[in-house]
């Protein structure tokens, strides 16, 4: 696992997540519409869940955030893919606006997947919330550019 990427996929400084604050943040998600993801959203976050997309399947669930979870590839050269494991997921139709349950306790999806969590109301944040930047120290002024030998 990135030793970067947060243990939380739902961090915002996971690359694997959106938070939709507005339905700009929506455009550069592929795949759907951006009214028909905007839609997704909103219904997530009238029932407090998360939206995941399901690129492979071509699908969008609707699940808990707690229900969520990154499954890491695996390590020492071995195959595997990043993936996301959703327990009770729920496939969210965008044209009916209609939920409805799979026959499935749990659905692993891999390879490629996105998570969109609601954030209309994200006025606070902690330093979780704050997005790693590489931390860069300036030179002091009058150091050498090189080492002496």
């Amino acid at each position: 696992m990135d030793p970067f990427e947060p243990d939380d996929i739902t961090a915002p400084a996971s690359r694997h997540n959106v938070h939709v604050t507005r339905r700009a943040d929506l455009t550069d998600v592929r795949n759907w519409a951006e009214d028909e993801l905007y839609a997704a959203v909103e219904r997530a976050d009238a029932e407090d869940a998360v939206v995941v997309i399901d690129y492979g399947r071509a699908l969008l669930y609707l699940a808990d955030q707690a229900d969520v979870t990154f499954v890491p590839p695996r390590r020492l050269g071995l195959s595997g893919e990043p993936g996301l494991r959703v327990r009770t997921p729920a496939v969210y139709d965008p044209e009916t606006d209609a939920v409805s349950g799979l026959d499935v306790d749990e659905r692993l999806v891999t390879p490629e997947f996105d998570v969109l969590i609601p954030a209309f109301d994200w006025e606070t944040q902690d330093e979780d919330s704050i997005p790693i930047e590489p931390e860069y120290r300036e030179r002091p002024s009058g150091s050498p550019h090189t080492t002496g030998g």
